[in-house]
């Protein structure tokens, strides 16, 4: 088969040589010479230009390309009925005035000197000075410091107390077997756990001669208290002491700025010292008084309610 088309071949080329012959001119002309690198760089760039072409056609948008996505119903009446409801919960804001507790009288008073491992009772006379009734759902609940052996951190109002009556709380403890001060905390909580009264329960187990100069006690004005708009209120801070002595105090709250100071004593009984607060609006007054000479104790004033006139 190869060699048949190599005789074609040979065969085509005598043929042709002749009419090559007659056209090619005189011998003298001069043949002319082709860039051969020209044409092949030509063609090239004809051939790139085409494709660049042919690529610009298949990336050039259609029509059909611009057309808008389909557009996504509205909501009906029957989507917008699954939407949340308005909450329905009652509301847990408290009326003005509602929760105060006031301290009456107590057993144990705070500094009592007791010995090692003396069973006692603590009772704490409170009156509902707020316009809420407490319900047998309150508590008595133990706050921080020392449990003093009472058997359960927890005790319920044993009645209801309507506004202005008293009610007492009375838990079973017991000192230590090692000398020094003790300190307990209590509060005093709705069913809610919402805050009605903060109480303490401070002793000093030892001897009494043993016992050093000390505070046994700390209280404010209780109730309502109607102070000027944006002007200084000085609250009268009771302290009562249980022997001759300077104490050296420290008091903070919510309503006025830290301050210091000194109080000497000069018997066993009962001062006064003033601390400024400056009240914007209705609020609950809650202070701080840290003794720290003699006792190195926290007394923890709560709620008195503030009106801004």
């Amino acid at each position: 088969m190869l060699k048949h088309k190599y005789s074609i071949f040979t065969s085509l080329l005598v043929l042709a040589l002749p009419l090559l012959a007659a056209c090619g001119g005189t011998a003298t002309e001069t043949t002319p010479t082709v860039d051969t690198e020209s044409v092949i760089a030509t063609s090239i760039a004809q051939t790139m230009e085409a494709m660049a072409q042919t690529q610009t056609a298949e990336v050039t948008p259609t029509s059909a390309s611009t057309a808008t996505p389909e557009n996504l119903a509205s909501p009906t009446a029957a989507t917008a009925s699954v939407s949340l409801p308005t909450a329905t919960m009652a509301s847990v804001q408290l009326p003005t005035n509602c929760l105060i507790a006031g301290l009456v009288s107590e057993t144990i008073p705070d500094g009592t000197v007791m010995s090692k491992g003396a069973n006692f009772t603590k009772t704490w006379s409170i009156r509902n000075g707020g316009t809420c009734t407490w319900s047998t759902s309150y508590k008595m609940v133990f706050e921080s410091g020392d449990l003093l052996g009472a058997t359960s951190e927890s005790y319920a109002l044993t009645q209801s107390v309507s506004p202005g009556m008293m009610t007492s709380v009375s838990i079973p403890m017991t000192a230590p077997s090692t000398d020094g001060w003790y300190t307990g905390y209590w509060t005093l909580l709705t069913d809610a756990g919402v805050l009605v009264g903060r109480f303490s329960v401070s002793i000093y187990v030892g001897t009494p001669t043993a016992a050093p100069f000390s505070v046994t006690g700390v209280s404010y004005p209780t109730g309502v208290l109607s102070v000027t708009c944006g002007s200084e209120y000085k609250v009268p801070i009771t302290i009562t002491t249980d022997a001759p002595g300077t104490i050296t105090y420290t008091i903070d709250s919510n309503l006025g700025v830290l301050a210091s100071g000194d109080k000497t004593f000069t018997t066993a009984g009962s001062q006064i010292i003033y601390y400024s607060i400056t009240a914007t609006g209705a609020d609950d007054l809650d202070i701080d008084v840290y003794i720290d000479n003699p006792n190195h104790q926290y007394f923890y004033l709560r709620n008195t309610d503030v009106q801004c006139k």
